[in-house]
């Protein structure tokens, strides 16, 4: 249960950071680009197709729009790597803070048993043990 919350956070982290970046990103590799809008539509597929279909591209508009996607992404990991970090340090903060058990607690006898559970008898044990 715990790695399906830390999947559903880290995947809204990496969404979210990497929409908010990549239009600065884009922008950023092709500043004086007219059609920036189709261009940030292509960017956020990332794919030949969707950057043949913006107007007035350049093979070096489609490389920079490329690199920026890149940066984008590992803007995106950076924070959730930091995320996960967090998480990590709690968890260390969390197991140094537990008291350890007593001495008496650590005799492998069990405290439940189960009502169709067969109890062993001291001449099984022994055998069991020899």
């Amino acid at each position: 249960m715990g790695g399906s919350i830390a999947t559903a956070i880290y995947t809204a982290i990496i969404s979210n950071t990497f929409s908010s970046h990549l239009p600065g990103e884009v922008m950023r590799a092709a500043p004086s680009f007219a059609n920036m809008s189709a261009l940030l539509k292509a960017a956020v597929l990332n794919t030949a197709a969707a950057y043949k279909t913006v107007p007035g591209i350049t093979p070096q508009i489609t490389a920079a729009a490329q690199l920026a996607v890149k940066l984008a992404y590992a803007q995106a990991y950076k924070i959730t790597y930091l995320s996960a970090l967090g998480f990590g340090g709690c968890a260390v903060i969390a197991a140094l803070l537990t008291k350890s058990m007593d001495e008496s607690m650590k005799d492998n006898t069990r405290i439940v048993r189960l009502e169709n559970e067969r109890v062993k008898s001291e001449g099984e044990l022994k055998v069991g043990n020899a």
